[in-house]
């Protein structure tokens, strides 16, 4: 009996204490950069289509700058994912998008966490729009960022049908960030070579012209 009631006192419990320790991490990491005030690292984008034989590889760069600029951004700024406050525009190409709406809720929700992680540390995602589940695996914590959806159509209209990201307790860094979209398709960052403190100047935050 006492077993029993154990193990239900542990099932109740167990999504707070994942809960605590995945903010546990979040508060940790940003501690590590509280006074970091600019950053970069080395980005390797995989772009996976099930529909191809091989992924798409590319070279870039991750750019943080305080107070609230952050940047992946690939081929001179043709390809970019930035970031400037609370807006989020994705560059293709050198074709710029702003997301709005429920893809602006939940690139929001990302911005969130990203923050959380390299700034703040206050973490209090959209609960109405995603629901983030953390995984703990050895010296690693996998956070999963998914978008409630109330109809299939509304997910056809989202850009991504999820977030996943990696971070390595022991080092306090992301390692990778990856970006799912629809039919098994994503792209994903992987992140290396941290420098803090380096100069990083405000042209890197802006998109080349078409």
């Amino acid at each position: 009996m006492m077993k029993k009631l154990i193990a239900i006192c542990l099932a109740f419990l167990f999504p707070y204490l994942t809960l605590w320790a995945q903010e546990a991490d979040i508060r940790r990491m940003a501690e590590e950069y509280a006074d970091v005030q600019t950053l970069s690292a080395r980005v390797v984008r995989t772009s996976h289509n099930p529909a191809l034989a091989e992924d798409v590889v590319t070279q870039g760069a991750f750019y943080l700058k305080k107070p609230g600029k952050m940047c992946l951004t690939f081929d001179n700024n043709k390809d970019m994912l930035l970031m400037d406050g609370t807006t989020f525009t994705l560059v293709q190409g050198g074709r710029k998008a702003v997301a709005k709406g429920r893809n602006g809720r939940l690139m929001a929700g990302l911005g969130t966490v990203l923050r959380a992680l390299f700034a703040d540390g206050a973490y209090q995602p959209d609960a109405e729009a995603m629901e983030v589940k953390a995984e703990r695996q050895g010296a690693r914590c996998v956070l999963t960022l998914s978008p409630r959806l109330a109809s299939a159509k509304e997910k056809r209209r989202l850009m991504f049908t999820s977030f996943v990201l990696t971070i390595d307790t022991a080092t306090s860094r992301l390692l990778s960030l990856r970006m799912e979209g629809r039919g098994g398709s994503y792209t994903q960052y992987d992140l290396s070579d941290y420098r803090s403190g380096v100069s990083v100047p405000d042209e890197v935050f802006i998109p080349a012209a078409q």
